[in-house]
C-alpha cells in the first residue's frame, strides 16, 4: 500500500458530469436533457455534485447551449458555485480537435469524456459522475477523497453490494497522460484503464438506488416512481457514523421546520419599478429611501402660543414680554427678537431668530401687546428641533419594507415623487376536484360550491399580488398537469387547494413530483396537515419555473395554512425583509380538553381583558370545513405541539387575522 497522501479539499476538485452520448436505448434522445421529476437529468446531477466540489464541467458532444442553461439553472441552488464549462471529447485521432469540431460528432464513450474533463480541469483532482444517475450520494466525493488520501491512490471508485461503479470516481490530474495513451491505443473500457492505476474501491454498502441510472424511457419512469414513493436507501454510514437523514418531502415537519424550509427555499423576485409615492401602498421598497433634507427643516413651534427667549424666563416667577409680531406656518416672522419681546406663533411656524421657547396660548395672560408668562414655563418648551425627526443623509425607509400609510407620509415629507419598489408578484390560483360547483351552476348530489379559490384570490389581493384566476380543474391527470405547467410559465407562484393528501384522486402532488420538485408535503399542523411545497417547471430546461404551494381542500385548512405558512413565504418572494407571522400573547378564557399532538390553531375572538391584556375566546365550530366560524373570528389561538389540556386563564399566543377579515 502506498503512503497516505495530503488531504484533498473540495476546492481542489473539479466536478465533471458525463453527458451527451448517443442515447441509443433512449431512442436517440440526449439522456441528460430528459425530464426527471420535472427537470433534466443533468440538472439533478449538477445540483447534487456542486456542493461537493469546486469548479464544474459538463462533457457533451451535442446540445452545448442547452447543457449550459441546464447547468447554470441548477447552480442557482448551489451558492458559491458559478463557474461552469461545457466541453467535448478530445481524442488523438481527431488531431487534437474536440469531437464537436470534426465533420461528424464522435461518441467514444465515457473515457473520452473523462479525457476532455482532465484536459479542461485546472485543479489537482477530477471527480466524475454520469448524468443519468439523479440520486447520487451527497457525500460521494468526500468519501472518495478520504479513501484516496488514506491509501495514496491515484483513483478512488465507488462500489456497493451490487458491484463496482467505475464512472463514479475521483482521480488525480496526473493520470491524464496514462488515459491519453490508453485511448490512442484504441482502449475504450473504463475499468480496463482504471485497473492500470493505483486504485482504491470505496464501499457504499447497500446503496439502494443511489447509483441507479436510466438508460431507457421505462427505466426513467421507474426511477421517478421510486423517488416519489420514498427516500432512496442509505448509502452506508456517514463520515461521522450517523445515519443519513430521511428525505424531507416524505417526513411530516413541525410548523416551525416547515416555515423555515419555506423561507430558506424562497429567492425574492429581483425586478424593480418606479411608481408614484401615492400609489405605493403595500408595495415592497426595493432601495433605501435616504432623506435629502433635515426633517423638520427648521426649528418650529409644536403648538399655538408665543415664541420668546428662554433667557427671559426666571425660575419661580412670572415673566412679562411685549408682542412685536406674528409667525404663521409658511409665513415666518422676519425680524430679530430682543430681550423682553415675544412673537405670536402658530403650530408649525418657524421659530423667530433668537427664540427658543413657546408658551402655550392657554397658559398666557394677554393685555394688548403685553403678555404675562407663568412661572412654570421652561426654556426650550414646545419647540421642535431641526432634524429631530430625520437628518439629511439618514435612511428613512429601508429596502424590504412593506409600505404602510405612515411610510407614504414619510416619503411625502421628504418630497419624494416616486419610489423604487419590487414588481408585484404574479400568483396563479386554482381549485381542484370534480365535486366543485362554480357560481350559477345548478346543484347536484355530492357537489359543493368552490369557496377556496375566491377566498385565496382575496387574500392575495390584500398582499398586493397580481392574481391569475385559473378556475376549477377537474380530477383528470393530463388536464391538471397541462394547467400546472401553463401556470408555472405565467406566474412566480402557483396556489392550489385540494389534491395533496393521500386519496386516490389527489393528483397535484403526483404532478409536482413528475414536473417539478417536492420539498415537503406533510406538516404537523391542525388544520392543514397536507401542505405541499416545491418548484414547478414548465416544459424545457431553460425555464426557471414557479414555486408551488399545494393547500388542503378543506376551506378552513386552506386559509389557515395560507395565513400561517404561505403568506410569510409570499412576502419573502415579494422582497419583504420581515416575513414571519407576528404572534402576540393572550390569555385563553376557557378550559380546553385536548390530547397532546400536532400544533393546532383554533378560531377565536380576542378582546382586551379587565387589566388590558388580550383575552382569546374560541368560537363554536372548529371543524376544518366550517368556514363561517372563521369569518366570525379575529385571531387564531395557537396550541403548541405536545400541549395537553389548556386551563382557563392560561397564557398562550394568538395570530391576528386582519388580512382574512
Amino acid at each position: 500500500m502506498a503512503e497516505p497522501g495530503p488531504p484533498i479539499a473540495a476546492a481542489d476538485i473539479t466536478g465533471l458530469v458525463l453527458a451527451g452520448g448517443m442515447g441509443r436505448r433512449m431512442g436517440g434522445a440526449d439522456k441528460g436533457l430528459q425530464l426527471f421529476l420535472g427537470r433534466p437529468l443533468a440538472a439533478h446531477a449538477v445540483e447534487r455534485l456542486a456542493p461537493q466540489v469546486g469548479p464544474l464541467l459538463i462533457s457533451a458532444n451535442r446540445n452545448h447551449g442547452e447543457y449550459r442553461r441546464v447547468g447554470m439553472q441548477a447552480l442557482a441552488d448551489a451558492p458559491g458555485h458559478r463557474r461552469l464549462e461545457v466541453v467535448a471529447d478530445a481524442l488523438p485521432e481527431h488531431g487534437g480537435l474536440p469531437a464537436a469540431a470534426v465533420a461528424a460528432p464522435r461518441y467514444d464513450g465515457p473515457l473520452a469524456g473523462i479525457a476532455a474533463g482532465l484536459a479542461a480541469a485546472r485543479t489537482p483532482w477530477l471527480a466524475c459522475v454520469p448524468c443519468d444517475s439523479p440520486l447520487l450520494p451527497p457525500d460521494l466525493v468526500a468519501r472518495l477523497a478520504a479513501a484516496a488520501t488514506a491509501h495514496g491512490a491515484q483513483l478512488a471508485v465507488a462500489r456497493c453490494s451490487q458491484g463496482r461503479h467505475p464512472v463514479f470516481a475521483l482521480m488525480s490530474a496526473a493520470v491524464a497522460p496514462s488515459l491519453r495513451a490508453f485511448l490512442a491505443a484504441g482502449g475504450r473500457r473504463v475499468r480496463a484503464w482504471q485497473d492500470t492505476l493505483r486504485t482504491v474501491e470505496v464501499d457504499f454498502g447497500d446503496a439502494g438506488h443511489a447509483f441507479d441510472n436510466a438508460n431507457t424511457a421505462a427505466e426513467l419512469r421507474e426511477l421517478a416512481t421510486l423517488a416519489e414513493r420514498g427516500p432512496a436507501r442509505a448509502c452506508g454510514p456517514r463520515q461521522d457514523g450517523s445515519a443519513p437523514s430521511p428525505r424531507r418531502q416524505n417526513t411530516a415537519l413541525t410548523v416551525d421546520e416547515a416555515r423555515a424550509a419555506l423561507l430558506s427555499g424562497i429567492v425574492p423576485v429581483d425586478e424593480v419599478e418606479r411608481v408614484p409615492a401615492a400609489a405605493a401602498l403595500g408595495r415592497i421598497l426595493a432601495a433605501d429611501l435616504v432623506s435629502p433634507i433635515d426633517v423638520p427643516a427648521q426649528d418650529n413651534a409644536a403648538m399655538d402660543g408665543y415664541a420668546l427667549r428662554g433667557a427671559d424666563l426666571a425660575p419661580g416667577r412670572d415673566a412679562e414680554a411685549t408682542v412685536i409680531g406674528t409667525a404663521l406656518a409658511g409665513h415666518p416672522y422676519a425680524g430679530p427678537v430682543g430681550p423682553g419681546q415675544a412673537v405670536r406663533i402658530m403650530t408649525g411656524a418657524v421659530m423667530p431668530d433668537g427664540c427658543d421657547t413657546v408658551a402655550a396660548q392657554e397658559t398666557v395672560r394677554r393685555d394688548g401687546d403685553r403678555i404675562v408668562v407663568p412661572a412654570d414655563v421652561r426654556a426650550g418648551q414646545n419647540r421642535r428641533l431641526r432634524g429631530e425627526d430625520l437628518r439629511a443623509g439618514q435612511v428613512a425607509l429601508r429596502a424590504g419594507r412593506r409600505l404602510s400609510p405612515a411610510d407614504i407620509g414619510v416619503s411625502a415629507s421628504l418630497g419624494a415623487p416616486a419610489l423604487t419598489v419590487r414588481r408585484r408578484l404574479r400568483v396563479a390560483v386554482f381549485s381542484t376536484g370534480d365535486e366543485l360547483l362554480l357560481p350559477g351552476d345548478p346543484p347536484r348530489p355530492g357537489a359543493i360550491h368552490d369557496s377556496n379559490r375566491p377566498a385565496l384570490l382575496a387574500a392575495l389581493q390584500d398582499l398586493g399580488a397580481d392574481t391569475i384566476d385559473m378556475g376549477v380543474l377537474r380530477d383528470v391527470p393530463d388536464a391538471l398537469e397541462a394547467a400546472l405547467v401553463e401556470a408555472a410559465g405565467r406566474a412566480d407562484a402557483v396556489l392550489t387547494s385540494g389534491g395533496v393528501s393521500v386519496g386516490d384522486a389527489d393528483f397535484v402532488r403526483d404532478v409536482l413530483a413528475r414536473r417539478g420538485r417536492i420539498d415537503f408535503w406533510k406538516v404537523e399542523m391542525k388544520p392543514g396537515r397536507p401542505l405541499a411545497f416545491g418548484r414547478l417547471y414548465p416544459a424545457g430546461p431553460d425555464r426557471a419555473g414557479a414555486y408551488l404551494f399545494g393547500l388542503p381542500g378543506n376551506p378552513v385548512a386552506a386559509l389557515v395554512s395560507f395565513q400561517v405558512m404561505v403568506r410569510p413565504a409570499l412576502l419573502k418572494l415579494a422582497g419583504a425583509a420581515d416575513a414571519p407571522p407576528a404572534f402576540i400573547a393572550a390569555r385563553c378564557t376557557r378550559t380546553l380538553r385536548r390530547k397532546p399532538g400536532r400544533e393546532e390553531y383554533l378560531r377565536a375572538v380576542a378582546a382586551p381583558g379587565a387589566d388590558g391584556m388580550l383575552e382569546a375566546t374560541p368560537v363554536a365550530g372548529q371543524g376544518s370545513a366550517m368556514l363561517f366560524s372563521l369569518s366570525q373570528a379575529n385571531c387564531l389561538l395557537r396550541l403548541p405541539a405536545g400541549h395537553g389540556d389548556v386551563a382557563a386563564g392560561e397564557r398562550l399566543q394568538i395570530l391576528l387575522l386582519d388580512s382574512l377579515r
